[in-house]
């Protein structure tokens, strides 16, 4: 909100096409700005939006019925359903996929594979009480208005504040792919307001790992954090480094095109 009144100030052609989108011109009241920071479908955990579009929806633009209340009532559901369906797995399998196994004696005892892949289903699982509530917040959102996003050949769109791409999420073996389709509107936040003001440094991977940093700080001072986001920029240049590699080479493009091998890459 603050990065946004402040790129307000500024002449529209100093600002990129991004910032004029996001721009706020004059002073937002008070209550305007209660509203937006308390807004009930996002305030806990997000998704994150701009105040701008927040305006949209208190003037009654996000609608499919220019002049009526938006006709959402069913995209909601679907989310919220989705949402609940994570969420009745997640109760269902958590007494049975626990960090605790991990100090254990008997996780200890197991081969290396199996350590790997117990380490590697719970590293997944672990993430679904995320994607539960994102996705019911998500179906609020949606039922509100604050979700609509325009049309698209004659048919109402409502994925603006779409923080989980599940499909994506469930069947890409890439971690870019999950960072992609996980807390979305998180990254596209960070992006906007951390990353791209960072391009004056004139080194992409010193923004990525700056904003990464960011990121860290923004969730706490604990170690893991830390190490975490770390991990991330690390995994991604090393995962650009692989991509790039396979491409060159006729053999490991071939054999990454084999259809049968899919699932080992997914592993």
């Amino acid at each position: 909100l603050a990065v946004d009144y402040f790129d307000g100030g500024k002449e529209q052609n100093s600002l990129s096409s991004e910032q004029q989108k996001y721009a706020i011109r004059g002073v937002p009241s008070l209550l305007e700005v209660a509203g937006f920071s308390y807004f009930y479908g996002a305030f806990l955990v997000g998704p994150q939006f701009s105040m701008n579009h927040y305006m949209k929806l208190v003037q009654g633009q996000l609608t499919d019925i220019p002049g009526k209340i938006p006709n959402s009532t069913k995209p909601a559901l679907k989310r919220l359903s989705l949402g609940l369906v994570y969420l009745v797995g997640y109760t269902l399998l958590s007494p049975h996929i626990t960090e605790e196994y991990f100090l254990t004696e008997d996780y200890d005892s197991r081969p290396f594979w199996f350590r790997c892949m117990y380490m590697l289903v719970w590293g997944k699982f672990v993430l679904y009480k995320y994607v539960t509530c994102w996705l019911v917040t998500e179906g609020v959102c949606i039922l509100t208005g604050l979700g609509f996003n325009n049309f698209e050949n004659g048919k109402a769109k409502w994925d603006a504040c779409a923080n989980m791409k599940v499909w994506l999420f469930e069947t890409n073996p890439r971690f870019t792919g999950t960072i992609a389709s996980f807390n979305i509107n998180t990254n596209a936040w960070v992006a906007r307001y951390i990353f791209k003001r960072l391009k004056f440094l004139g080194n992409k991977e010193l923004s990525q790992g700056l904003s990464l940093l960011f990121l860290a700080l923004w969730h706490g001072l604990h170690s893991g954090y830390l190490i975490c986001f770390q991990m991330e920029f690390l995994i991604v240049i090393v995962e650009r480094q692989a991509a790039s590699l396979i491409r060159e080479s006729p053999t490991l493009s071939n054999l990454a095109s084999i259809t049968v091998l899919q699932p080992f890459y997914y592993l």
